[in-house]
């Protein structure tokens, strides 16, 4: 099966990082936005998440 190349263009203004909470624990690496972004691909293009 050959597969091609897929290019996505991301707004600037989109937070990618989640911001820091200022609480104990460890931070949210990635915002909510980015994750339901990778989980809209991966639902549309029925990939696996690597």
């Amino acid at each position: 099966m050959s597969r091609g190349n897929i290019a996505i263009w991301f707004d600037p203004a989109t937070q990618w990082y989640a911001p820091s909470k200022g609480k104990q624990g460890r931070n949210q690496t990635y915002s909510d936005a980015a994750i339901q972004c990778c989980l809209m691909i991966k639902s549309l293009f029925r990939l696996s998440l690597r």
